[in-house]
């Protein structure tokens, strides 16, 4: 069946303000339209930051503001609108809130296909050690619910074996595949005119959002307690609710001068830092099922240092491009930076591999084809 209509749904869907479900979502539907032996229509419907005049998405979007006034009906209503208008061969789901309201809206038995990023539940109550205004039954409710959802759920997509085997534990009957994170690796290539380092310090650079779990506090520390006749710099690449605890800490003695806050930046903006740098750090301290910055980097031609945290461990298979640090202490990290500085300079010889890998791996093209493959299987057990 090379001609179907798939309809995709999230809770949250932005492309300006992307964290790594968006991205993965981004890239299933630009694979999906590049596909050139089969006829693939589809549409989005999700929340979104309401800022629209920012978002630039070329296919069928449709939104609602993110926690609106009236989001969770309105979002259900359009949904339904949505399902019967376009009459979808299948839906697939990316988060267990639009989840519930499609199960409420599909006919019993639709074609349906759950796309795990990590545990809803989970998140939450991370978020509420880090903010205490967060009530704990909140984060039990939304437990349960997404328990709820996953529970009717036959079949699901994983971003690394890590994540299926969460998945697999709670859910024994459950059809979960490894499709992992993609991007279009060409689009990565540093140009070769890139910017050139501005000083022969070693330079580390984080393209996260400034969060709690993202482990950024103890990379600032580790930085300040790597001296030197010539200290390491940091740039940080994101925003989120740290930057000014961040900021503050930057402004310490041992770090002042040594790191740059570069904010939200566009895409060519990006390729030019990752130019100017010599290696990725990603220093997570919790709930990471894949790592798309990973990825990214390796297509930039980056190395990477990172933490062993969830679906990270399963990068060390590139140990020529990739060096893992058990966990996010300070301690450990400042090791890692040592170890960096020493084993991944000069960068040039390293820039080939690791391009390499993001074609070979992880590029938008192969898992294109693997989703393609596992909507075939579906749809052709719904017409049996």
């Amino acid at each position: 069946m090379n001609a179907y209509k798939v309809l995709f749904l999230s809770d949250y869907f932005s492309t300006w303000d992307m964290g790594g479900a968006s991205r993965v979502l981004l890239e299933q539907m630009r694979g999906l339209a590049g596909l050139k032996d089969a006829k693939v229509e589809f549409e989005l419907v999700s929340g979104y930051p309401g800022l629209a005049a920012d978002e630039n998405l070329q296919f069928p979007w449709h939104r609602l503001r993110y926690k609106s006034v009236g989001y969770l009906p309105g979002l259900a209503a359009l949904l339904r609108r949505r399902f019967l208008a376009f009459r979808p061969d299948l839906v697939h789901i990316h988060q267990p809130l639009v989840g519930a309201l499609a199960l409420g809206v599909l006919p019993c038995g639709f074609p349906r296909l759950y796309h795990f990023h990590s545990f809803w539940g989970a998140e939450k109550a991370l978020h509420a050690e880090a903010q205490p205004g967060l009530e704990s039954w909140a984060c039990r409710v939304k437990a349960r619910l997404e328990h709820a959802v996953l529970a009717r759920m036959p079949r699901a997509v994983a971003l690394s074996e890590y994540s299926r085997e969460l998945l697999r534990a709670r859910f024994p009957k459950m059809d979960v595949r490894v499709i992992p994170g993609s991007i279009h690796s060409v689009e990565w290539h540093l140009p070769a005119s890139g910017a050139e380092k501005e000083s022969p310090a070693f330079r580390f650079i984080a393209v996260r959002r400034l969060e709690p779990r993202m482990g950024l506090d103890a990379l600032l520390q580790a930085v300040a307690d790597v001296q030197g006749a010539m200290p390491p710099t940091l740039t940080l690449v994101g925003t989120g609710r740290m930057e000014p605890a961040l900021r503050a800490q930057a402004d310490e003695p041992a770090l002042r001068g040594r790191v740059h806050f570069a904010g939200r930046v566009e895409h060519h903006e990006l390729l030019r830092l990752l130019a100017a740098h010599d290696c990725m750090v990603v220093p997570s301290r919790a709930l990471e099922g894949f790592g798309m910055a990973v990825i990214e980097s390796f297509a930039a031609g980056l190395p990477v240092l990172a933490t062993g945290v969830g679906g990270l461990r399963e990068f060390a298979r590139h140990a020529e491009v990739f060096h893992m640090m058990e966990d996010a202490s300070p301690e450990n990290i400042a090791a890692g930076l040592r170890w960096a500085a020493l084993n991944f300079s000069p960068r040039a010889h390293l820039a080939e591999r690791a391009r390499k890998i993001a074609g070979e791996f992880y590029d938008t093209a192969k898992t294109t084809r693997q989703l393609h493959d596992l909507y075939q299987e579906i749809l052709a057990e719904r017409n049996s």
